[in-house]
């Protein structure tokens, strides 16, 4: 094969491979899908996926005033972004932070006699009041997030 035939058979399968591009940016981005067959149709819109988390906006459902208040933390490793949730004992304020440990990425629980919340697997603890480091080895605190309360339930903004 020469050069000219070389050159000729890359231009050709430059063009064949930008076809798909150019026809997709031709179309007028409708679709022909028939959305009465589609899988979802028999299921009512307004109805949520009960295994899914309620979700309003970018904030989603952890745990219940009452769950919270009965346990007195709501731990929840569902999800990218694991919860959580404390009331404090001291100013009945609820708090919320990721309870993934800086040092190790182990998950702290909370510890009421300590009043602290502690990780098990190096014993870094972490204030209630605004996720510092209480003691390490851990050098950097808590991740607080972000939350709401609505008709009973704390929701968490996830984002």
């Amino acid at each position: 094969m020469n050069r000219r035939d070389f050159m000729g058979w890359v231009g050709i399968s430059c063009m064949a491979g930008s076809l798909p591009v150019a026809i997709a940016a031709c179309a007028d981005g409708t679709s022909n899908v028939n959305e009465t067959t589609s899988p979802a149709a028999d299921q009512a819109p307004d109805q949520p996926d009960q295994d899914a988390p309620e979700s309003t906006s970018s904030f989603t459902k952890i745990a219940t005033v009452a769950e919270l208040d009965a346990e007195g933390s709501v731990l929840n490793l569902d999800g990218d972004v694991p919860v959580i949730m404390v009331r404090d004992p001291d100013t009945d304020a609820i708090v919320a932070y990721d309870p993934t440990c800086p040092h190790k990425q182990c998950k702290v629980s909370w510890k009421p006699a300590e009043n602290a919340m502690v990780c098990p697997c190096h014993d870094s603890k972490f204030a209630l009041s605004d996720g510092s480091v209480l003691a390490g080895p851990a050098d950097q605190p808590l991740v607080q997030l972000e939350f709401q309360e609505s008709e009973g339930d704390i929701l968490v903004n996830l984002s």
